[in-house]
């Protein structure tokens, strides 16, 4: 059967099972095919005997393993048909072939094939040792190919989501520089204006209403620090500085409780206290990113948050009964950002983060980190009070759940 381009064209994409792991076969004769396929499977090879070329080139279309080809089964045309298919391969993609001539020099028309450092020639008469080792060693490099192929595949959909995370990131800070102008002047300037506003009156006023000035100026003036301290506190909250990660944990429950409405279950180990400030302010902020999400994603009014310590690693765990998280996302596009941005910040501190449940069942976020991290500490030490005593949440027993190896936090 002779080939021409169009019928390489129009040979789709046929799926062959296991083609990845064969080795296609194309000699000029059935015997010789049969002769060497029986010597292929004999060592342990899986072979795919082609009729002809075409048959040949519409399976290295579908990303073959190996070709073995004897010279006179290919015409000039079958032969530039192959070198530009060979040419026109992905990056990641260099299907080894293997030439066996019948003589010390290839057909003029297979020359060109030679000059790929992934070509081969052997000539007959061969040893069947030459012959099965030459082959398996052009499948084992075909082999590392795919390897590199879903390396690069995880590469770049790693790299996808980055840039997403990274334009996600700029446009957050954008946010939060415009909330915070409008809470400046919305609600400080507001209430520091209306203060003023008083203060400046007050010469005015008859005497019997100077008190009921002042009362009315305080009022303002408790509700600015109130506003201000707040705004300090969610932008870096001072208890987790002074007095670790349970403490603030516990004040991150209270907070919860108070402005969302969230009942939170915290079953906190004392001795889960990170003395690496890196550490601490990365369970602190993930916990406090998958509570919100229970707000905002979960549908219900409920969650539990667990720390512990066991070993040597630092673990946060989210669960909730409301709507689940479906695991897959984690590798998809659809990957929320928050917790693409928990799980390369994880990454960065040598850690994991894991996703189970999905529908209505709710769902457990659990995020590990080592409690000393492997990267050098900052030059300047961490200076922190003496840790609180944190009331956490017990038992049945009424006790405390018992600090193991680990540090871990969960959310439920």
């Amino acid at each position: 059967m002779s080939l021409n381009s169009d019928q390489v064209d129009k040979a789709g994409p046929a799926k062959v099972t296991g083609m990845e792991t064969a080795i296609l076969l194309l000699a000029p004769t059935g015997r010789d095919a049969l002769l060497s396929a029986e010597i292929l499977r004999s060592a342990g090879l899986r072979c795919t005997i082609c009729a002809d070329a075409a048959e040949l080139i519409t399976y290295l279309r579908q990303g073959a393993g190996t070709a073995v080809v004897v010279a006179e089964s290919l015409n000039p045309d079958e032969a530039a048909i192959l070198e530009q298919l060979l040419v026109e391969q992905p990056a990641w993609s260099d299907p080894p072939l293997i030439l066996l001539a019948g003589t010390a020099s290839l057909p003029k028309h297979l020359h060109t094939l030679l000059d790929r450092a992934s070509t081969f020639m052997l000539c007959r008469p061969l040893k069947v040792g030459t012959f099965t080792t030459t082959v398996r060693a052009a499948q084992e490099s075909r082999l590392r190919q795919y390897e590199g192929r879903a390396l690069l595949h995880t590469l770049e959909n790693r790299a996808t989501q980055l840039q997403k995370l990274s334009l996600e990131l700029v446009e957050t800070e954008e946010r939060e520089r415009q909330r915070l102008a409008q809470f400046l002047h919305e609600d400080l300037q507001q209430a520091i204006a209306g203060a003023k506003l008083h203060v400046t009156m007050l010469p005015n006023r008859p005497h019997q209403q100077l008190e009921a000035a002042v009362t009315k100026i305080s009022a303002l003036l408790d509700d600015i620090l109130e506003k201000s301290r707040n705004l300090s506190h969610e932008l870096s909250p001072p208890v987790l500085q002074q007095h670790g990660l349970p403490a603030s944990l516990q004040w991150l429950v209270q907070r919860m409780e108070r402005l969302h409405t969230l009942h939170v279950d915290a079953d906190l180990d004392l001795a889960a206290d990170p003395e690496d400030e890196r550490v601490s302010t990365f369970l602190f902020r993930s916990a406090q990113e998958l509570l919100f999400n229970v707000v905002k994603h979960a549908g219900v009014k409920k969650a539990k948050l667990q720390l512990t310590l066991e070993g040597r690693s630092v673990t946060v765990r989210v669960i909730d009964q409301g709507r689940g998280i479906d695991p897959g996302i984690l590798s998809g596009p659809a990957m929320g950002l928050g917790l693409v941005n928990i799980r390369e910040r994880a990454k960065l501190l040598g850690g994991q983060l894991e996703v189970t449940g999905a529908g209505d069942s709710g769902s457990t976020i659990t995020i590990e980190v080592p409690l000393v991290l492997a990267v050098p500490p900052a030059l300047v030490p961490k200076q922190r009070g003496a840790t609180t005593a944190v009331r956490a949440a017990e038992t049945s027993n009424g006790q405390l759940n018992g600090a193991g190896p680990r540090l871990r936090i969960v959310l439920v």
